[in-house]
């Protein structure tokens, strides 16, 4: 039987459907804003008589036991999926208050006891139908015999109501059909759970598109989350481009025996403390899980060990670094190239952890045709003492160079006809960025100790958005933009278009003044504003990866794509050359 608290749940997820002024069929909230219930109940309420099914159609529902009279339309979104007698449908405004989804859930037995709302002919207020679950026919519907000494069978106006499981404690499916051929017989036939899978996961995708597309849930923080839960799945497809995309795959994951389902896991990573989404926010999701789940808090607390495990992890990681010091006298000279194979064994006090490369020693002067061949030729010798991994190439330039979109350069030599390999660009293959080399001057000491802090702030907020600490500067002077980048939430300037000077009069000198580690500008012909938005959406860390994963689609895009005309200075106070008045010392 219903316990009290869930014969209310189930009663004020009902809705009636009307035709005119009569009640002519049944259905109930099967996710926040969304109703399902038969076909043929739409199609009566419509009085439809198309060939075509009634997408988009309109149609007159109520919530009788919580506000009776309180009529509404629905959309149709679908109709007769893969021919079954089912139709979802989209609520145009609120549900009233008081108002909850009902989960389907599988697994009804031959003996197991039913219950199930209606509204035939004469009982617009409501009855109650009452039996045992049977067989199933060769539609695969599920026979309900009624009790025959009492009771209501199942008959016309039961139509897309929710049946419920006294056993399973859930609904099992919708009344669909009852045996005209022999009235005494108190029998009639229910659309099992399974039988409505697909459109129970495309109308839950819809309910988590509603929420999941909140401005606070930004498309790399989807992406990231995305990417924790394949590593979970042993999952290795590429990425969907969309939110949507994402969600199918996910519901399709196998779940290899873990505790829960895959996009349940995605849904509860967005739980996490850290990212600081709005309170309304979190209540939607948990609200959207706890149907699902019986303790919502401990699928939380697997969720958070498992990503702090996976953190902990990719620390462990060496991560590698090619340092590639670039300085303007009389003309552009190298003045180092190094090698460091793990970020946490180089000391640049000392050169301990690092190798001095030999690759500069091969052009007596470089400009920026030869300075590519250069690149390429220190990664060769890099890998060459031990192969890089996930490998950062920072070159530091003059700031009167900072300009040049080294990103783009070619990763192999194009006049090199015994190679065989596909060239790409260097941002497309390695993490690249720019970086000052006047921040290596003795002058710019004083400066240290504030770049030290500011970029003791990237690490503190290394897992919150990166727009949180980024300043718009586009319609501001260099001397204009010392004050907001001072504050001490900002670690990088962002600007929509390229600075008109690379020097102290244009915007990036106030970057080295404020002694601020980052900045992020879109060159000529980048005029996508929203994706560059969207792009410091994601979290603090994974930035320099989104750049290179941006950077990556653009290949196979238009140049208008922002991956093409994409700047980033990022600059490590913990990775700079050795100490030019201490010897080299390499490992």
């Amino acid at each position: 039987m219903f316990t009290a608290e869930q014969e209310q749940a189930y009663r004020a997820a009902i809705a009636r459907f009307w035709q005119g002024n009569k009640v002519i069929g049944a259905g109930f909230l099967i996710e926040e804003g969304y109703l399902l219930t038969c076909a043929h109940v739409v199609e009566q309420a419509l009085r439809w008589s198309e060939d075509t099914l009634p997408i988009g159609e309109l149609v007159i529902i109520d919530f009788p036991f919580i506000a009776k009279g309180q009529k509404q339309r629905a959309e149709v979104l679908n109709c007769r999926v893969h021919g079954e007698d089912a139709a979802c449908l989209r609520l145009q405004q609120p549900s009233p208050a008081g108002a909850g989804a009902m989960t389907l859930r599988y697994g009804q037995a031959w003996g197991d006891r039913f219950a199930v709302c209606g509204f035939p002919k004469g009982y617009a207020k409501g009855s109650w139908a009452k039996g045992e679950f049977s067989g199933e026919n060769i539609d695969r519907w599920i026979q309900m015999e009624a009790f025959k000494a009492q009771g209501y069978s199942i008959e016309p106006g039961y139509s897309g109501a929710p049946v419920w499981s006294e056993e399973l404690r859930a609904v099992v499916g919708i009344a669909v059909a009852h045996d005209r051929k022999n009235e005494e017989a108190k029998v009639g036939f229910m659309v099992p759970a399974r039988s409505l899978s697909s459109i129970a996961q495309a109308v839950e995708r819809l309910s988590l598109l509603d929420i999941l597309e909140s401005a606070a849930i930004t498309p790399p923080l989807q992406g990231e989350a995305y990417k924790l839960c394949c590593l979970e799945a042993r999952n290795h497809e590429p990425v969907p481009d969309t939110l949507d995309g994402k969600l199918s795959q996910l519901q399709d994951m196998n779940d290899g025996g873990m505790d829960y389902p895959v996009y349940q896991q995605f849904i509860a990573y967005f739980l996490r403390p850290e990212l600081n989404l709005p309170d309304d926010l979190v209540r939607r999701l948990r609200s959207w899980l706890s149907p699902r789940i019986d303790d919502v808090d401990a699928l939380l607390a697997l969720v958070n060990q498992r990503y702090e495990t996976r953190m902990a992890a990719k620390t462990q990681l060496a991560s590698s670094h090619l340092l590639i010091w670039v300085y303007e006298g009389d003309r552009l000279q190298v003045k180092q190239a190094i090698y460091i194979p793990d970020y946490e064994k180089y000391s640049p006090d000392w050169g301990g952890g690092c190798h001095l490369l030999k690759s500069p020693e091969m052009f007596d002067q470089v400009d920026m045709t030869t300075l590519p061949k250069l690149v390429r030729a220190c990664i060769d010798e890099a890998s060459n003492h031990s192969p890089p991994g996930e490998l950062t190439i920072e070159l530091l330039l003059p700031m009167s160079q900072l300009g040049e979109a080294i990103d783009i350069w070619d990763t192999e030599d194009a006049n090199d006809a015994s190679s065989i390999l596909l060239s790409e660009r260097l941002g497309s293959r390695h993490r690249i960025v720019v970086r000052s080399a006047e921040r290596l001057e003795d002058f710019y000491k004083k400066f240290l100790k504030t770049w030290e802090v500011k970029w003791q702030m990237v690490e503190d907020c290394a897992e919150k958005p990166a727009c949180n600490g980024f300043y718009l500067g586009d319609d501001e002077s260099p001397l204009g933009l010392l004050a907001p980048l001072r504050k001490s939430h900002i670690i990088g300037l962002k600007l929509t278009r390229s600075p008109e000077r690379f020097d102290k009069t244009g915007p990036l000198a106030a970057v080295l003044t404020a002694a601020i580690p980052a900045a992020i500008w879109l060159r000529p012909g980048g005029n996508d504003i929203a994706a560059l938005d969207a792009l410091l959406g994601c979290c603090v860390e994974a930035l320099i990866d989104e750049i290179k994963q941006t950077r990556l689609n653009a290949l196979e895009n238009s140049d208008s794509h922002i991956g093409h005309h994409l700047s980033f200075l990022w600059e490590d106070p913990k990775l700079v050359p050795p100490s030019t008045n201490q010897p080299l010392m390499m490992t």
